[in-house]
């Protein structure tokens, strides 16, 4: 089977092709992890998923472990990176 495209056709399937490897390239992909991940608020986990005191959820955002803590009072989490971690309410 042949499949004849129009010059803009072509166009648009090639810029479709080329986007596709690029969401795969390493330096893409880091890109919009700190595009993404790190420069906004991130959906983690419903307060059902920790709703009793000493529940956890570990999970990441991007790439970056996090681990969500519920104590009696509060919930917190933990970011996780290599030697160091930053807890917040």
């Amino acid at each position: 089977m042949r499949i004849d495209l129009t010059t803009e056709e072509f166009r648009k399937w090639y810029m479709r092709i080329a986007s596709i490897e690029n969401c795969t390239r390493p330096c893409c992909i880091q890109l919009e992890m700190k595009r993404i991940f790190e420069a906004s608020w991130v959906y983690v986990a419903h307060i059902s998923e920790v709703s009793e005191p000493g529940d956890y959820k570990a999970t990441y955002i991007g790439v970056q472990p996090v681990i969500i803590n519920r104590n009696a009072n509060s919930v917190k989490y933990k970011r996780c990176s290599i030697g160091a971690g930053t807890e917040q309410q």
